[in-house]
């Protein structure tokens, strides 16, 4: 029994499965069709190989595993459309994008970003640690300024002024 996973954001892990099976279509797509050129299949494979080695390392819980299927969902829409001009167009009816092209369904622009778990508890910690820490930085450079004062008076006195506490005198006359 797997455990659960607390790090996975759900929408972006159905959001890979759904754009797997559109890569899965895009090949099944490119087996079909004869005219695809030798140097644009071997990107292709490359391309896939690539694409089922990131779904496949689980990466579906950080903001950079978000832009990173951001690129794969562009890259898949940028495959529909170089078959599509390959001529091949082996199951038009099935492969339309929402603009009326012959694609992969679904394969549109990246849907906005959403912060994941482990986002938004970072992004927490970040505005805590910046609210507690900004009375510090305020009271240290209230203390540089003290001293910065101190030492000015110090210099002062040495220079200019006189000044004496017991046995001990500063400064000329």
């Amino acid at each position: 029994m797997p455990l659960f996973n607390v790090f996975v954001d759900e929408k972006l892990a159905q959001r890979q499965q759904i754009l797997n099976a559109q890569w899965d279509s895009l090949d099944t797509l490119q087996q079909n069709c004869k005219s695809v050129p030798a140097s644009s299949w071997s990107e292709f494979q490359n391309n896939l190989r690539d694409w089922r080695s990131f779904f496949n390392s689980g990466s579906d819980w950080s903001s950079s595993s978000k832009t990173a299927t951001d690129e794969w969902q562009l890259k898949a829409a940028e495959w529909a459309k170089r078959f599509d001009s390959f001529g091949c167009s082996g199951v038009r009816g099935e492969f339309i994008f929402d603009s009326g092209d012959r694609g992969i369904p679904g394969v549109k622009d990246p849907p906005p970003d959403d912060p994941g778990i482990l986002d938004g508890v970072l992004s927490a910690y970040d505005k805590t640690s910046s609210a507690l820490l900004a009375p510090l930085a305020t009271a240290g450079w209230v203390a540089v300024g003290l001293v910065v004062v101190v030492i000015a008076a110090v210099v002062w006195i040495a220079t200019k002024g006189k000044g004496s506490a017991g046995p001990v005198s500063v400064g000329g006359g």
